[in-house]
Parts: C-alpha cells; sequence; structure tokens
C-alpha cells in the first residue's frame, strides 16, 4: 500500500504545469482538462504494471478514482482484483478528500466522520468501515 501511495500521482507527471495548478488551486477546468486530468490513473498503470512485482499496485492506482467499476489487466474479470487490491483503491480514493478537510483545518477525527460515505463523480459510495478509521499517510 505504502508503494501504491507513492506512485498514486505518477501519471501527472504527463501533464502541464498550467493543469497542475489549476487543479491544485481548484479552478473549474474545462471538459477536455478535466478528462485529461481524471486520466492519470490510467497513464500511471501502463508502465507500472510492466514491473515484476508491482501488478497489484498498478492495479490499486488504476482504479483509485472508480470503484465502482473495478478495471483489471486485460483479459481478467473484474472478480480477479484482490481484497487487498480493492482496499489499496479505496484508500487511495479516500486519500484526496482526506487531504482537502485536513488542510481545511478539520481534526483527523473530525474528517473521519465526516468522510465515511464519499460522493464523488456522482456516485457515493460507502466505505468499509476498517477503510474509514485507517488514517491516511499520503499525499494523493
Amino acid at each position: 500500500m505504502e508503494i501504491a501511495a507513492m506512485l498514486s500521482q505518477l501519471g501527472c507527471v504527463t501533464h502541464s504545469g498550467d493543469l497542475l495548478e489549476k487543479v491544485d488551486t481548484r479552478t473549474k477546468l474545462t471538459e477536455a482538462e478535466n478528462k485529461l486530468f481524471k486520466n492519470h490513473p490510467e497513464v500511471a498503470y501502463h508502465p507500472l504494471n510492466r514491473i515484476p512485482h508491482l501488478e497489484q499496485v498498478a492495479l490499486m492506482i488504476r482504479n483509485q478514482n472508480d470503484l465502482q467499476a473495478p478495471t483489471v489487466a486485460e483479459g481478467d474479470a473484474p472478480e480477479s482484483l484482490s481484497e487487498e487490491t480493492l482496499l489499496g483503491a479505496q484508500m487511495l480514493f479516500f486519500a484526496g478528500p482526506y487531504e482537502d478537510l485536513r488542510i481545511a483545518g478539520a481534526s483527523h477525527t473530525q474528517t473521519i466522520e465526516s468522510r465515511t460515505t464519499i460522493s464523488k463523480a456522482s456516485t457515493t459510495i460507502l466505505l468499509k468501515p476498517w477503510v474509514a478509521s485507517a488514517r491516511p499517510w499520503m499525499r494523493c
């Protein structure tokens, strides 16, 4: 999980500094910019999946933004994702909103309590209690 956290934003290296600045300052993105930015997990997945022993890390990163319809390696069924891989993707998904609330001044406890359910891209996902109680330790 720690490796996935450290590499979760690897795909962002393909983005311009202007786009990353807009994302960081929460400036409204154009439709094209939004699509480009949301694709960064997929961009990171491809090189990471080719590195021996990082296949599950690559799948965690690939699925960090879409927990309702997990994407697996080509030729595999969605059910082939291990519980550990899904948990890792959920933790990466949770870390972004967690960080936003902490930066805004919320305590760890307040953040966890308010983020047990996360709405993202019009999808509400109820996180497993053991994910919601975990303390994310990375920047996303």
